[in-house]
């Protein structure tokens, strides 16, 4: 899992935002990837709980 956190006023720059959209294609072309929310996340954790 990994979890990215960053506060609006610093990816809201285009250079970021830029940034960010070649990590996310990066981690898309590994393949195997699931990109969630923190909803999402929880609602998988909850439900291999139970």
């Amino acid at each position: 899992m990994f979890l990215l956190t960053m506060h609006p006023h610093v990816v809201g720059h285009r250079s970021r935002i830029a940034l960010l959209d070649r990590l996310v294609q990066h981690m898309k072309a590994k393949g195997d990837v699931w990109l969630a929310t923190h909803a999402e996340v929880a609602r998988h954790v909850k439900d291999q709980a139970a």
